[in-house]
């Protein structure tokens, strides 16, 4: 078995070392990295190769050492590999997302209002417990990590910051040349996944060991044992066939993404985008088999969406980029001023900036401009977009005029308010904006009379809070002053109190003088501690003062 080991890996390199006067032609970014060999061309995964590297015969000598982080839905586990081996690792589970929510309560509380439940509450303190784990753990690897040529990091965007923010002894940056991403799908964070990762990144899994259905008889048929080694490594290094047939078929793929982009952003989107004369003539056996790959993007296309297509053909061309782009900027900033010295500045060709403005298009769901201010809730664009005669009885390709896709009930009052004022400018039905409610007499006298209590109401809450922070300043006052004296005037005081509370007069310097803390001068409660006719409000400032104070020994 050894001896086919050797010998299926030194056939296997010995391919590495033909030289091939054919060169790759199209398409060799991506996950893969390419390389030819004795007319066949290969790939392996790219993310493996060190900077600057080139895939050579020293590539598949050497270990992969590297470091793999996996972090997902409060589990994660990290390991350092040398040597082809596991040196260390190190697993973290914190219960940080609830049951079929999907996300993390940080994500939830940044979409809205934060949930004030217990469980909330626990789920933010594990997010934070996790976090600090990590980063402990990163700085007591930071030798390890350094010395790492490869650094695998896996992770939801939102979590990027946990290994990215500088810790004590150790931060990772994020322009490390080292750092790269994991180009497959990962399950669960584990040291089974951490170990299934590295076996699967690597360029022979599991030492070179060969499977158990290899026997010595395979020595004599060195083919066959070459076969059969690459349907077992097939995910590590792949057969792409020829030269020849790699360039035809990477050409192929190419038209098949222009022709497939073309028609999907022209159908899907309603907007008709015009393409290169290359473009125009695809062959026709490209065009069959583009149909054939996306049916039902193409063909459920929706009447609506192709009448859509039809209006936005006449538009595109009307204007000039650069007038667009201010256009649209002077609609999406919100800026009745810039859009008004738009249309001033170019009175000859005012009909086709309006003809622009009420029927163009945006993908990705055929938005007009309506749609687009009704989303960002600026009101006072939308306002002057209806008076240049914008229809909000249009619909996108969803069947959502922009009354539906406003961001505020401020946008949607703003719409009804247009229509009390322009009742016959538009189908107000068709475009299902309300009419604006007409309250009655009594109506406005109870709406008054609900703002008069809730401005009363406020009044008293604005006059307690008042009250509040003058007997806080006050009581800070008197609590500095109580400390100002020395404890030898405090005992005084305190005596003081006692005599004037039996005789029933009063006599002292601040309020509550003979009930205050000694050392912090809150006004004590029944229930205190004392020593050596001290008072103390809790045990805590009795120990401070007694380190303070040492008690001395009478001789």
């Amino acid at each position: 078995l050894l001896i086919l080991q050797e010998f299926v890996i030194a056939d296997q390199l010995s391919l590495l070392d033909t030289e091939s006067d054919d060169e790759i032609k199209p398409y060799t970014g991506g996950a893969h990295a390419y390389f030819v060999s004795d007319e066949m061309v290969y790939s392996i995964y790219r993310c493996i190769l060190l900077k600057n590297e080139v895939i050579s015969r020293n590539l598949f000598n050497r270990p992969l050492d590297c470091v793999i982080l996996l972090l997902s839905a409060g589990h994660f586990c990290g390991g350092i590999f040398e040597n082809n081996k596991l040196l260390v690792h190190k697993s973290f589970h914190r219960y940080v997302i609830r049951a079929k929510q999907g996300t993390s309560q940080s994500v939830s509380d940044a979409r809205g209002s934060a949930a004030k439940s217990a469980g909330a509450s626990v789920r933010r303190y594990n997010e934070k417990a996790l976090k600090e784990e990590i980063q402990c753990l990163l700085a007591n690897w930071s030798k390890l990590l350094e010395q790492s040529p490869l650094i695998f990091v896996r992770c939801p965007m939102s979590l990027r910051h946990v290994f990215f923010e500088e810790t004590k002894n150790f931060k990772l940056q994020k322009d490390d040349e080292r750092l790269r991403t994991i180009p497959f799908e990962t399950r669960r964070p584990t040291v089974d996944e951490l170990q299934r990762t590295w076996s699967r990144l690597s360029m022979f899994p599991g030492l070179f060991s060969p499977p158990r259905l290899f026997s010595p008889l395979f020595f004599f048929f060195s083919a066959l044992a070459v076969q059969i080694f690459e349907i077992l490594f097939k995910e590590i290094i792949r057969s792409h066939g020829s030269v020849v047939n790699f360039n035809e078929e990477q050409e192929r793929l190419k038209k098949l993404r222009k022709k497939q982009k073309r028609l999907f952003r022209r159908k899907v989107s309603g907007v008709n985008y015009p393409s290169s004369e290359s473009l125009e003539s695809d062959s026709d056996n490209a065009t069959a088999e583009m149909n054939q790959q996306q049916p039902e993007v193409v063909m459920n296309i929706s009447n609506q969406r192709k009448q859509n297509s039809e209006q936005c053909e006449a538009v595109v061309n009307v204007l000039s980029d650069v007038n667009v782009q201010a256009l649209y900027a002077s609609i999406r900033l919100n800026s009745v001023s810039k859009l008004h010295q738009l249309l001033e500045s170019n009175e000859e060709s005012k009909e086709e900036f309006l003809k622009y403005i009420r029927e163009v298009r945006f993908p990705p769901t055929s938005s007009t401009f309506l749609h687009v201010v009704a989303r960002r809730g600026a009101v006072e664009i939308m306002e002057e977009l209806l008076l240049l005669g914008c229809d909000p009885a249009v619909k996108d390709s969803d069947g959502k005029v922009p009354y539906q896709v406003a961001q505020n009930r401020a946008v949607r009052q703003a719409f009804s308010k247009f229509r009390s004022r322009h009742p016959d400018a538009f189908n107000w039905n068709v475009s299902q904006i309300p009419e604006l409610a007409v309250l009655s007499e009594e109506q406005l006298a109870k709406e008054a009379e609900k703002k008069r209590i809730q401005r009363e109401k406020k009044k008293q809450r604005d006059k307690v809070k008042r009250i509040v922070k003058h007997q806080e300043k006050i009581e800070q006052e008197q609590r500095q002053k109580y400390l100002a004296l020395s404890d030898r005037e405090k005992r005084a005081l305190a005596a003081e109190r006692r005599l004037a509370a039996s005789l029933q007069e009063g006599c002292q310097i601040v309020e509550n003088d003979g009930s205050r803390c000694f050392k912090c001068g809150v006004v004590l409660i029944p229930k205190h501690f004392e020593y050596c006719d001290n008072r103390f409000c809790s045990l805590a400032c009795l120990q401070q003062h007694r380190r303070e104070h040492p008690p001395q020994l009478i001789s």
